[in-house]
């Protein structure tokens, strides 16, 4: 399977999880993007994909 460094980074911190007092969390529950205003090329699509594919994997808030 090929990935973009984007795809990759977003499948490898949606796996990622602390653990405190017995009790564990994701590590990033979501993200917040204001994409086009110089950000990352391509960190959005692949928030995108990766919110169709499992909406579950990553809540993501955008805004124009």
């Amino acid at each position: 399977m090929r990935l973009t460094v984007a795809q990759a980074l977003v499948r490898f911190l949606s796996v990622q999880y602390s653990e405190r007092d017995g009790v564990q969390q994701r590590l990033i529950a979501g993200c917040f993007g204001i994409f086009g205003h110089g950000n990352v090329a391509g960190v959005g699509q692949a928030l995108l994909e990766s919110q169709d594919a499992n909406p579950a994997s990553c809540q993501l808030e955008t805004r124009r």
